[in-house]
């Protein structure tokens, strides 16, 4: 048998999917009847969104999901620029990783800052998007 606890937190799991689910498909419906193929729309933007849920949950705020997405995409690109004729057993798996720790890494930059001196990350994570833009 299943406890208490855990009932609750299988509910509340079900719960946030269930919403995230009609969120996602009300949005749909929205992008459909702007003549938008919402397959296209939630590309990218929905990792970066279901980012974002985790850190309003935190009371954090990431603004600059954008710059790591693009730190992210040039750290995952510089592989196959630098090494075209690496096997793609090693270059698909080495551009995952080379993305992710260019977006954490562009990440830290801001986290170090809050974690240290309380700075506010929405200011410095706005103002790195216009830096990873530059």
């Amino acid at each position: 048998m299943l406890s208490l606890k855990f009932r609750r937190v299988i509910k509340q799991v079900v719960v946030l999917f269930a919403a995230l689910v009609g969120a996602l498909l009300v949005g749909a419906l929205f992008l459909l009847l702007a003549k938008s193929d919402p397959i296209k729309a939630y590309g990218n933007k929905g990792t970066e969104a279901l980012a974002g849920v985790s850190l309003t949950k935190m009371k954090l705020w990431n603004i600059g999901a954008e710059g790591q997405l693009y730190m992210g995409a040039m750290g995952a690109s510089w592989l196959p620029l630098t090494f075209p004729t690496l096997p793609v057993y090693f270059m698909i798996p080495g551009m995952v990783v080379l993305g992710m720790t260019a977006g954490g890494l562009w990440a830290l930059l801001t986290a170090i800052p809050r974690a240290i001196w309380k700075v506010n990350e929405i200011n410095t994570t706005l103002m790195l998007n216009y830096v990873v833009r530059c």
